[in-house]
């Protein structure tokens, strides 16, 4: 990572430049899907594969290229605390899903 995280905030405007670069395709606004997605709580845990479940409905629905789960989660670790548990797998810890109903993705635009 270069540190442009530091500049922009953890949850800025911080790409996937260098996957959209080598794959030749559109990408997303990750830390703006964080924003949408997550909500601070405490010690609440989410395990990873719930959001990139969200993350792949999202991506075939706006037709974007979707990235492995490993990536995903490389992407999600620099973003948030991401733990191993050893019954759920991968966790984020201090976060919950915002609302079910929430349209998810709605104001993420699309960067080149």
């Amino acid at each position: 990572m270069d540190g442009s995280w530091l500049v922009h905030g953890l949850f800025g405007r911080f790409t996937i430049a260098d996957y959209s670069r080598n794959a030749g395709v559109i990408s997303f606004d990750f830390g703006a899907f964080v924003n949408e997605t997550l909500l601070p709580a405490g010690e609440e845990r989410i395990k990873t594969a719930v959001l990139y479940d969200r993350y792949r409905v999202l991506a075939k629905d706006k037709g974007w290229r979707i990235m492995s789960a490993q990536s995903f989660v490389a992407e999600l670790r620099e973003r948030v605390l991401v733990k191993r548990d050893c019954f759920l797998g991968n966790v984020v810890v201090g976060y919950t899903l915002k609302e079910q109903g929430h349209n998810c993705g709605d104001s993420l635009q699309e960067v080149s």
